[in-house]
């Protein structure tokens, strides 16, 4: 076992494409962190880098307190699980997972050992001598990870092993490899694109996002997924994770009788907020009455009764059912909030409709949820309310 460091790591390819910048990222030992972001934030990179088949422009890469930067692959003594499985189909499974092993030239007996210990961790036993052409894909995966097990490495590397899968194999797959990880306690740096996968797999994430300077850093924030969700650094992290994405409206917060309020536009009145809410939230005291970046999840928001003063009725164009909660897609007399870290799906709208509308989603109860075409008053949880500031795009806490 072996902690994985990330030391101020930078790639830059030819041509000047800048991939990577100012990583500084620890992974303990016996961690499982996952890197998560759009296409192009630099997660297969740092994975690659990390077992060394990307050399670094800058920064040092450091595994169990040893600098291996320009360290070759194989004296790294990590094990990597590819997207594609990466098996030979010519071999059975017991030859497979044991191909790296004897290439090393260990011997027969610990050979054995190992690959009847691994296939019986992995359910693999009664696989040993099928090819891969008559597996499924998440028994392929698991003869993937036998692959690696046997290895006894210092790290796992994954690099989106689940991404070929079903849907229905993935989220089994996600608990076995959590649960296999807990039992090995192998350090392990696990890329994905999937941000469900992410919050559900990983002990700590990290939210990448692409850069185009050496001045920037992928590196958004790295922390629990509980964390990660419920208090986002940035408009950045707080649009890319959740599913569906976080509703950015413009709003302002002010003191009316010595209770604060916050006025959001699009809504029919002011929301009286928690008396604490300053107290609690001091970074709003510079705001106060200045423009906000007012974030709501759709589950923050809820079903009001017809007579609350802080509801707003609605329209709802369309309300998804997805078994005990819906979606409510609805539009508000609102403009879109202008940041370069927030996008919208401008197709949604036909003709001069989407001038002064913006479309939100809430989700419900599906016992309580409008049928499409219906209207419902909303209310929303005045103590769930993120604050971000329009200028930096910077999280007010």
């Amino acid at each position: 076992m072996a902690e994985i460091n990330f030391d101020n790591v930078g790639k830059v390819y030819d041509g000047g494409t800048v991939a990577i910048s100012n990583i500084n990222l620890k992974i303990d030992d016996g961690e499982f962190l996952v890197l998560v972001g759009p296409s192009g934030c630099g997660k297969s990179t740092m994975l690659r880098s990390a077992a060394g088949l990307e050399e670094v422009t800058s920064g040092r890469f450091w595994l169990g307190g040893i600098d291996m930067t320009n360290a070759e692959p194989a004296a790294r003594d990590v094990a990597m699980v590819f997207q594609n499985y990466a098996l030979y189909p010519h071999m059975t499974v017991r030859d497979n997972i044991c191909f790296a092993l004897e290439q090393r030239r260990v011997p027969r007996s610990e050979i054995e050992t190992r690959v009847n210990d691994a296939a019986r961790i992995l359910g693999l036993s009664d696989l040993l001598d099928r090819k891969p052409g008559t597996l499924s894909g998440g028994q392929r995966q698991r003869v993937a990870m036998g692959r690696a097990i046997v290895r006894n490495p210092r790290a796992f590397l994954m690099d989106e092993p689940l991404s070929n899968l079903d849907a229905k194999m993935r989220v089994q797959m996600r608990a076995e490899l959590k649960l296999l990880s807990r039992r090995l306690g192998v350090t392990t740096l696990y890329v994905t694109h999937d941000q469900d996968e992410a919050l559900t797999m990983g002990d700590r994430v990290a939210v990448l996002r692409p850069i185009t300077s050496e001045a920037q850093s992928n590196t958004q924030q790295v922390d629990d997924p509980k964390t990660l969700y419920s208090k986002p650094c940035n408009l950045f992290v707080a649009g890319f994770i959740g599913s569906p994405p976080m509703n950015f409206l413009s709003g302002r917060v002010s003191v009316e009788s010595d209770r604060p309020t916050l006025l959001i536009e699009g809504f029919e009145n002011a929301i009286t907020l928690p008396g604490d809410t300053l107290s609690t939230r001091p970074g709003l005291g510079p705001h106060l009455d200045k423009p906000l970046i007012v974030g709501i999840r759709p589950e923050d928001f809820r079903i009001a009764p017809e007579d609350s003063p802080d509801g707003f009725s609605v329209l709802s164009l369309v309300t998804e059912t997805t078994g005990a909660d819906s979606y409510i897609y609805f539009d508000l007399v609102a403009e879109e909030v202008s940041h370069p870290d927030i996008s919208y799906d401008t197709a949604r709208y036909d003709g001069d409709e989407s001038s002064g509308h913006l479309r939100l989603t809430a989700r419900v109860e599906t016992a309580l949820a409008p049928q499409s075409g219906s209207t419902v008053r909303l209310g929303i949880g005045p103590d769930r309310v993120h604050y971000f500031d329009p200028d930096t795009g910077n999280a007010i806490f």
